[in-house]
């Protein structure tokens, strides 16, 4: 059972008998002992310590008698309804203190287990270990229960060809050129680039993309422009600014797991909004943003993912005018927008903007090196404003060296050979797959 509020669970804490009961059965049939776990999901109290704080307490009131085993992780959080990480904490915390003992093979049971007197020497008296999960704070609690899946991460084994995520081919990547390019800034600029950045970003990079995005019909000046390690620190940065705990994000369902998972990390709530070959549905938008007054709207027009739909010009401007009516502000991710196989570009929520309430967010990962983790935001200036301090306190900037040197490959254009180049590659790919 999931939900908020007070929820009690009644938990056996004897061994698992070998043949198959319900539930009510099991307590009902062998007169286990019982002890009752009461969560409290609106608590600040994160909930691997609520569970150990009872656990604790059935110990000490012997409602637990020593030598008694526990439930399994894995079963007690299902029946808790949370994370198996959360229960497994819960114990390391009582571990570490004592009040139970794992046995591997065995499974945890309550009380200390004695130490085996070895003839003719005194066991050493054990040191009292730091508990790290007791110390972890809430944000991180909860950004841990909504980690994304391993397979989002690293590379697959040869030949494999993973559909677990969204990665640009490293075969196609412009090494040797980009690698000139590379060389070049170093030995006419290396005393400079070598050292610290503007926590804003390298200036020539960002006069750059300014004009790129001109030439698409958005206004944007180089001091609207911040330079970022790649667009989930930009995602970050931005819900950081914006959301205090309770407040309310929307999102299509489904979305990008990274963006939920840093939401989620500050305590933000979510709300769906489904989505049919045109994007989001709008008139289903409306009423969401109606009934919960958002925060923050989580977008992706161009190619959104995981369904690689593309928002319809009728649908954006829909959306302008609701978000510009509700004043809501919206987080426009546009990952790949330059990767378009067919059709014509359509204009992004950025330039369709009139309120000044769109936080445009890109990145050269996926069109060009995801290693360089070099991502941009657009924003107007009282945005830029706190995301750049935001960035002081976190990395203070993004490696000088590698934006030069994106600088000076575009600069040689570099970028428009290697898009010519991998727009008809992966083109050929999707085709062959359909």
């Amino acid at each position: 059972m999931r939900g908020f509020g007070l929820v009690q669970y009644a938990i056996p804490l004897t061994p698992a008998p070998t043949q198959r009961h319900n539930w009510t059965d099991t307590l009902v049939q062998t007169g286990v002992p019982v002890i009752s776990i009461v969560l409290d999901r609106e608590s600040d109290t994160p909930l691997y310590r609520q569970i150990a704080s009872q656990v604790r307490g059935a110990v000490a009131s012997g409602d637990l008698g020593e030598n008694e085993r526990l439930p399994t992780t894995r079963s007690l959080a299902v029946q808790l309804g949370v994370n198996r990480l959360t229960v497994s904490r819960a114990y390391a915390d009582l571990a570490g203190e004592g009040i139970v003992a794992p046995h591997v093979g065995r499974g945890t049971f309550a009380g200390v287990v004695k130490p085996e007197v070895v003839t003719g020497a005194t066991p050493p008296r054990p040191g009292r270990m730091l508990n790290w999960g007791s110390l972890f704070a809430r944000t991180s609690e909860r950004a841990a229960e909504h980690a994304l899946p391993a397979a989002s991460f690293g590379a697959t084994a040869t030949g494999t060809i993973s559909f677990a995520s969204l990665f640009p081919d490293p075969s196609l990547f412009p090494v040797e050129p980009f690698r000139r390019a590379l060389d070049g800034v170093v030995r006419r600029e290396g005393h400079r680039v070598l050292g610290y950045g503007p926590p804003g970003g390298y200036l020539p990079l960002k006069k750059m993309i300014a004009a790129n995005l001109k030439l698409r019909g958005m206004n944007v000046s180089e001091s609207e422009i911040m330079i970022t390690n790649g667009s989930q620190q930009g995602i970050d940065l931005v819900a950081r600014a914006l959301l205090d705990p309770g407040d309310v994000v929307l999102v299509e369902n489904p979305t990008y797991t990274g963006a939920v998972q840093v939401f989620h990390s500050y305590g933000a709530e979510l709300v769906g909004v489904p989505v049919d070959e045109e994007g989001a549905i709008v008139s289903q938008l409306e009423e969401a943003v109606a009934r919960h007054r958002p925060k923050l709207i989580y977008l992706m027009p161009n190619f959104q993912n995981p369904t690689s739909e593309t928002m319809s010009l009728g649908r954006r401007r829909a959306l302008m005018e609701i978000a510009g009516v509700h004043r809501v502000a919206i987080l426009e991710d546009d990952f790949g927008g330059d990767l378009r196989f067919d059709g014509s570009d359509l204009p992004s929520l950025k330039m369709l903007d009139r309120s000044q309430g769109v936080i445009y967010l890109s990145t050269f990962a996926k069109k060009l090196l995801p290693g360089l983790r070099i991502g941009w935001i657009a924003a107007p200036p009282p945005i830029v404003e706190r995301l750049l301090h935001l960035k002081k306190i976190t990395d203070y900037s993004t490696s000088l060296l590698l934006q030069a040197a994106l600088h000076e490959f575009c600069r040689q254009g570099g970028m428009e050979r290697h898009l010519l180049y991998v727009v008809d590659r992966y083109r050929e790919r999707r085709d062959a797959m359909l």
